[in-house]
């Protein structure tokens, strides 16, 4: 950006945006969209290009906190996504100036309930908020445990977590949890399963077995049939599973 503004200057029609607050006597405007375009634009003045005035718009007098967090907000949407962990940040923000969660989701067009998971986050033990801030933990994790476990859930990630870096891994990932661990082998001894029990009801001890039994036996195994035939079951290798999980 800095390259382009020395080649081709500042854009006028992208204005900066803050405003105006009175700090010891003297009117300060703190910056609320635009701190990229003001970053380049200093690097640009440093090598030696000659820019001119930035063009700056005023928020209008009486912009609440809570407007000004929505704002920040809004305006990142168009660039670089706010990580999960720094959306329930924001959440927490604006619950502490008094929004409840259904104004929060209104006001950052998100869903109630993922807000509501956000502020679980934020109420977390310490140690589980900082396996989510050091990119050891997917945020998503982090909230599906705490429903899971409640106060035990960062001692479970913990747990989970040691298990994959002692295997020289970094972070825990869905592919690790071991629900996926379960899914993905039911995945690939499916087919096998699914002779088993044809061998099952081909067996002359078959007709001993209780009625309602012998009814899910079937039904699965109309099920498995349906999925062999669309080839849904075919044991994936490690690296198309990866990728599922």
């Amino acid at each position: 950006l800095a390259d382009s503004m020395k080649k081709e200057g500042y854009i006028q029609s992208k204005a900066l945006e803050g405003y105006v607050a009175d700090v010891d006597g003297k009117q300060i405007i703190y910056l609320t969209d635009g701190h990229g375009r003001l970053e380049a634009y200093d690097l640009a003045v440093s090598e030696g290009a000659e820019l001119g005035r930035l063009p700056m718009v005023i928020v209008p007098p009486g912009t609440s906190q809570e407007d000004l967090q929505v704002s920040l907000y809004r305006h990142n949407e168009g660039g670089e996504k706010l990580a999960p962990y720094e959306l329930a940040l924001l959440c927490k923000r604006l619950s502490k100036m008094g929004m409840d969660t259904k104004e929060i989701a209104d006001r950052l067009e998100i869903g109630e309930k993922y807000t509501d998971d956000l502020l679980a986050l934020m109420s977390a033990d310490i140690k589980l908020r900082e396996m989510v801030m050091n990119d050891l933990v997917a945020a998503g994790i982090a909230i599906d445990m705490l429903r899971k476990h409640g106060i035990k859930a960062a001692q479970v990630l913990q747990a989970e977590l040691d298990k994959v870096q002692g295997t020289g891994g970094k972070k825990l990932t869905k592919k690790h949890l071991p629900e996926q661990i379960f899914k993905k082998k039911v995945t690939k001894a499916a087919p096998t399963l699914f002779n088993v029990m044809r061998d099952v009801k081909s067996d002359p001890g078959y007709e001993y077995i209780s009625e309602e039994l012998r009814e899910r036996l079937d039904k699965l195994m109309s099920e498995f049939g349906d999925l062999l035939a669309n080839g849904d079951t075919k044991p994936a290798d490690d690296e198309m599973a990866d990728l599922i999980d």
